[in-house]
């Protein structure tokens, strides 16, 4: 459903494989295209009201990105999924890390889908796996719980410290 002021996720989805690196003059933050995309539904979803991203510093230079009309294309000011450059200011980010700690209280410290998993898979160079049981899912409460709490933890941290940039 389209909400005026909370961008549609991209179409297709997100893309798990793929990252999402948030750059800031205070350091670099990188998440999943999974875990950034749960993580900014579920700020919006509590209540981050959000300032609107400032172009990628391409759009300001003397050679702006086009449209097919040859016209100066225009940033899309609420586009915080984009992965383009597009920045996020301080003050915006501060507010963001802010809701983002506020979340985490009411995300469980244990696993809160174990009692959904049907066998779990060691990969080495990926980890633990875990595969549900036929038709269970996860909602994003429950995906943050227990050891994926510390990346909504390193979110808000990243964030608190000032702007930053969004990546692909």
């Amino acid at each position: 459903m389209f909400h005026p002021t909370r961008p549609e996720p991209p179409r297709g989805g997100y893309r798990l494989g793929m990252a999402r690196t948030l750059i800031g003059k205070h350091g670099t933050l990188r998440m999943t295209n999974l875990q950034y995309g749960l993580a900014m539904k579920l700020v919006y979803d509590l209540g981050w009201k959000p300032a609107g991203t400032l172009p990628p510093l391409a759009y300001e230079g003397e050679d702006p990105p086009l449209d097919e009309e040859g016209n100066p294309k225009r940033w899309p000011k609420m586009n915080y999924f984009a992965g383009a450059g597009q920045r996020v200011s301080d003050a915006d980010a501060k507010r963001l890390g802010e809701k983002l700690e506020d979340m985490l209280l009411d995300i469980p410290n244990h696993d809160a889908t174990m009692h959904k998993v049907m066998q779990v898979i060691v990969l080495p160079p990926l980890g633990e796996m875990r595969v549900l049981k036929p038709g269970e899912k996860v909602n994003m409460v429950e995906f943050f719980s227990g050891r994926n709490k510390n990346i909504l933890r390193k979110y808000a941290e990243f964030c608190k410290q000032g702007g930053f940039s969004i990546n692909s």
